[in-house]
This record gives C-alpha cells, structure tokens and sequence, in this order.
C-alpha cells in the first residue's frame, strides 16, 4: 500500500487503483494525505475556480449567449485528480464478472449498476465484505466515469491487447478486467443506449440499457 498512500499524498493528482479490501492501517494514512494542508488549499482553489467558471457562463446565458457550464466540471474533475476501484476475483461487489443493467427501461438511471454496484459502494457496508465500517475506502462518493474518464484508462500498449480475451488495460494497476462494454454516464444520440468502452479492443461502443455490461467505480481525488 506503500505506493498508493505516495499517490494519495500528492492529493490524488495522479490515477490510482483503489485496493478492494484495504487494511485499516492504509486507510488512516490514505486520511492522513488527503487532509493535509497542501491538499485542502487544492482543493479550496479548485472549487474556488468552478464557481467563477460557473458564474460566468450563467451570465452568458442570462444574456442569451452562448454557455458551456458544463467545461467547468470538466476542468474541477481535472484539477481533482481521480481515484478509481481496482477489480477482483473474489466473489464481491468489485468482482471482475460482475454485469449490471444501466435502466431496465428508456428512462431513469435505475438499473443494478446504481441499485446494486454503486449503492453498495456508497454505503455502510462498504461493498467489500468487512461489515459497516463506511463506504468503500471510507468515501461515499463513488460514481460511473464518463466516456472521456473511461476511455482515458485503456492501455493499447499492454501484451494481447486486441487479442480474445485479453482486455487493453494494465490489470497489474486496475486489476483484472473483462474484455467486453463498461457502462459510463455518457448519453448516445439513441435514448436506449449508453456510450461505453469496449475493454477488447479500447473502443466507444453503443450499449443498450436494459442489457447486462460490467462497471467500474471511480470517485474525484481530492
């Protein structure tokens, strides 16, 4: 856990694979860095500068003009950093075979993958089977990535990328992936799909929402 505190330290700047089950004695460090002086005045001026960003582009569209509030949550999550869950083989919530539905109808984000993944990750039992003792990695702010998130996690470079069964993500960092669809949050220009990644071969897919895919939880750094 060595490396993973070094990368929390640095205010979760940099891309981390959460462990599924973290020693209680990694967790109080992990806490240690992230309230750090350093780190909370990041954070303070990233959330300073999403307020400026947001005030600006409501006044654009007070005047009728042109507005891109969503930029601004953009560039927040990118000063943030991100913290991302790390697969498993072991039967629990962050299990590799684990498939989820997005919205069993055209409608509300009400598949498993919220009812079932992510609730449990952000509740009192922690999704990693050592009872209540707090969301996973004591966060409750666990959420599908974007497509833009997503895609920014495949590794084309990796050994067997694009070969059957070989998934183009370094599952030593994110541990071990299906090579098939992950859900993102991203809508598609078809209201019953999903814009997704195909871990074979690391591309932008159309999912269907009531089909079964598999998830991956990431969460802001800070």
């Amino acid at each position: 856990m060595a490396d993973a505190q070094r990368s929390h330290r640095r205010c979760g700047r940099t891309v981390l694979a959460v462990a599924a089950l973290l020693l209680v004695g990694a967790v109080g460090s992990t806490e240690a860095g992230l309230t750090a002086p350093a780190c909370l005045a990041r954070k303070l001026t990233a959330w300073g500068k999403l307020r400026e960003c947001q005030a600006r582009e409501n006044a654009k569209a007070r005047r009728a003009g042109p507005s891109e509030v969503a930029t601004c949550r953009r560039a927040f999550a990118a000063r943030l950093g991100r913290v991302w869950e790390r697969k498993t083989d072991d039967g629990s919530v962050h299990d590799k075979d684990n498939r989820y539905t997005w919205s069993p109808t055209v409608g509300a984000p009400d598949g498993t993958v919220f009812t079932e993944f992510l609730a449990t990750l952000n509740t009192a039992m922690g999704g990693d089977g050592m009872g209540a003792r707090g969301c996973f990695a004591d966060d409750c702010t666990w959420r599908l990535p974007t497509i833009e998130e997503l895609v920014g996690i495949v590794d084309a470079g990796v050994s067997g990328c694009d070969d059957v069964g070989s998934p183009c993500i370094d599952q030593t960092v994110f541990g071990p992936t299906i090579a098939s669809g992950y859900w993102t949050t991203t809508i598609s220009s078809f209201p019953e799909a999903m814009l997704g990644v195909n871990f074979f071969d690391g591309t932008v897919i159309f999912e269907t929402k009531d089909l079964g895919y598999y998830g991956r939880a990431v969460r802001s750094g800070l």
